[in-house]
C-alpha cells in the first residue's frame, strides 16, 4: 500500500481525535467528547483505512458507545453503536486497503 503523506495525515488526525474522545469519555467528560467523536467520524466516513486500523475503529466506537450508555449519554451513545455498524459493514463489504 502506497499512499500519499496527505492520507498519512489523515489517518493520524483521525487517531488523534478518537483517541482524545475515548480519553474523555473514559474520564466522564462527556462535553469534551462530543465534538472530537463527530470530527472523528466525519473525517473517517470519507476515507479508505487499512486493515488493522478499521478493525481498531470498529472496535474502538463500539467500547465508547457501551461506556457513554453507562454514562446515560444515549444520543452520543446510538451515535457510536450506529457508527461501529456502519464501519462493520464497510469491512464485510472489503472496503479496506489489506495491512502490508
Amino acid at each position: 500500500m502506497s499512499q500519499s503523506w496527505g492520507y498519512v495525515w489523515k489517518l493520524a488526525k483521525v487517531n488523534r481525535l478518537l483517541n482524545r474522545a475515548s480519553n474523555a469519555v473514559a474520564a466522564g467528560d462527556i462535553e469534551t467528547a462530543r465534538p472530537l467523536i463527530e470530527r472523528g467520524f466525519e473525517v473517517i466516513r470519507t476515507m479508505k483505512l487499512p486493515a488493522t486500523a478499521l478493525i481498531n475503529a470498529i472496535t474502538g466506537t463500539g467500547l465508547m458507545g457501551v461506556r457513554l450508555d453507562q454514562l446515560g449519554a444515549d444520543d452520543l451513545a446510538a451515535a457510536c453503536h450506529r457508527e461501529a455498524k456502519l464501519l462493520q459493514a464497510r469491512f464485510d463489504a472489503g472496503d479496506f486497503y489489506p495491512d502490508p
